[in-house]
């Protein structure tokens, strides 16, 4: 496995997952009075015992986001005719690299419907961890909820369509109570029991998560316990 090195990205593959780290920190500071500490295990990826809650964890970005992300933040790592590949190659993906300071394209939903990409990519990684609920591939809890880490930009106009989609599949006798959405600058709870939503800014705090997500996968790379 490759060794973490202070200053540069993460390897692909570590012992700790980065975004279940993420997703911990998160959790933890925003709703501490539900969550508080969480040990970061397996099926599911979050576990209270004490509160009795499982919290599953996954992604929902684009299979060219991903590749595009990794080839900006790569770039001071690898070596000048790389670079200028791997230039070329966000071009190709539509991305035009800005240096030091990179500007995304939006990823964002707009009009009045949300069928097609890319809120498409969180309903079906939704959808996918439901089954695995239904067909009893994690752990006995009391309460299962699910948070799905996203770069989408969600108007607050199609939060009440986005949470109908989702609770016209939360209907057999297990199923997730709250799923949580990272957006690109928000946090969105789609509480599925009480058919309610609410949304949290945590933009100012976003760095800091980030950091400490870091420092917890660095952490783990030397102590097998989590």
């Amino acid at each position: 496995m490759p060794k973490i090195e202070k200053g540069k990205p993460l390897p692909e593959h570590t012992k700790l997952d980065y975004y279940e780290c993420y997703a911990k920190i998160i959790l933890e500071a925003l709703f501490s009075d539900r969550y508080e500490t969480l040990s970061l295990a397996d099926k599911p990826d979050l576990q209270n015992l004490k509160k009795d809650i499982g919290i599953e964890v996954t992604t929902a970005v684009d299979s060219k986001r991903r590749e595009v992300e990794k080839l900006w933040y790569t770039m001071p790592y690898v070596k000048p005719e790389k670079q200028k590949k791997n230039i070329e190659r966000m071009r190709q993906l539509g991305v035009a690299y800005t240096r030091g300071f990179q500007v995304w394209n939006a990823v964002t939903i707009s009009g009045t419907e949300i069928d097609g990409y890319p809120i498409e990519e969180f309903i079906f990684a939704y959808q996918n961890k439901l089954q695995k609920l239904k067909e009893g591939k994690y752990k006995s809890f009391s309460c299962y909820d699910l948070f799905v880490y996203s770069e989408l930009y969600v108007p607050q106009s199609l939060i009440d369509i986005v949470l109908k989609r989702l609770l016209s599949y939360n209907i057999s006798d297990k199923k997730f109570s709250w799923v949580i959405l990272h957006a690109q600058a928000n946090i969105i709870v789609f509480d599925l029991l009480g058919k309610t939503h609410k949304t949290f800014d945590f933009s100012d705090k976003q760095r800091s998560f980030a950091i400490q997500a870091r420092e917890l996968v660095e952490k783990g790379e030397d102590n097998d316990e989590t």
